[in-house]
């Protein structure tokens, strides 16, 4: 189906430290089969004490869609809300895609043919390991299901979303609370907060970018101090996901970061919600072996009060 009109596009990059790879980011944009003058890429450096900042701004002076900030650090959320009070945005959609991350070069020609004027559009995406492609995540197993309207659907729409994967309307965008500062993982809360509220939710059946999700360096692999106050925001994040009744992603965010299920463990921490995740949104070859997992590992965390 093909859209009357042409949507744009504005890219948010939070970047700190990150002179190792944020070229890759810059030029996955640039390099879009895309018409430039609808895109535009907002770069925020986050305080670093590298030369982020000057590698942004060489791309900026010779690209006018690149727009290159400097802030003192606050973390990702620091980085959205300063966006948001200056009021930086400008285009029809948001796609938030962090320094060490990158988007395929068709991902606005197919944001632009599957989005049909949605609240929020979510796509799939690649693993990766800086080199490799290791397996692709789509954002619905139900390809056929394009547009949707009832929540009870939307509840178990996505399976594992990053911020590339998902389009946000510039209106919810800035009508999202603000972000918790100096803080990590506030991209969980903004997506279902968005799917929450969105009136509707396109589906698009493609890969729109490269998850770097195993960087040395990131919340991700951190140590074992920054671990612990990491692991306060993770549970703020679970307890987020219990009070709106989101099993299954709550599972799957508990078997995605390893370190901190463990620490769930050693502490005998739970968590309740209103019925089972379901393993329907995943591939049918991955859905037992989740399902054990489950049953054998995860169960026991998971206190289940039907109404």
């Amino acid at each position: 189906m093909k859209n009357k009109k042409q949507y744009s596009f504005t890219v948010i990059t939070a970047a700190y430290n990150a002179k190792r790879y944020i070229s890759k980011c810059i030029l996955s944009v640039i390099k879009n089969k895309y018409d430039l003058r609808k895109v535009e890429h907002i770069i925020v450096d986050d305080g670093s004490t590298d030369n982020t900042y000057q590698i942004a701004k060489m791309y900026a002076d010779k690209y006018p869609h690149i727009k290159v900030y400097r802030k003192p650090n606050a973390n990702w959320g620091g980085v959205m809300n300063f966006v948001r009070k200056n009021k930086l945005v400008h285009n029809d959609y948001v796609v938030i895609c962090d320094s060490d991350d990158m988007l395929t070069r068709n991902a606005f020609l197919n944001a632009d043919k599957y989005i049909n004027d949605a609240d929020i559009a979510i796509g799939g995406f690649y693993f990766w390991n800086g080199k490799h492609k290791i397996f692709p995540v789509y954002s619905c197993y139900i390809p056929f299901k394009r547009i949707m309207h009832d929540y009870k659907f939307k509840k178990i729409y996505s399976l594992t979303p990053v911020p590339f994967s998902y389009y946000i309307k510039r209106q919810m965008f800035y009508a999202y609370k603000n972000f918790k500062e100096n803080a990590p993982y506030q991209d969980i809360p903004l997506f279902f907060w968005a799917q929450k509220n969105a009136k509707i939710i396109s589906n698009i059946p493609k890969i729109m970018g490269y998850y770097w999700w195993v960087r040395p360096g990131n919340t991700m692999s951190c140590d074992t101090q920054e671990s612990n106050k990491n692991f306060k925001i993770f549970l703020q994040n679970m307890r987020y996901l219990e009070s709106i009744d989101e099993p299954t992603f709550a599972f799957l965010y508990l078997l995605r970061m390893q370190k901190f299920f463990e620490m769930v463990k050693q502490r005998n921490i739970k968590f309740t919600f209103r019925s089972n995740p379901s393993v329907k949104i995943l591939p049918w070859y991955f859905r037992w072996v989740t399902w054990l997992i489950y049953e054998s590992k995860v169960k026991k965390y998971f206190i289940i009060k039907k109404d």
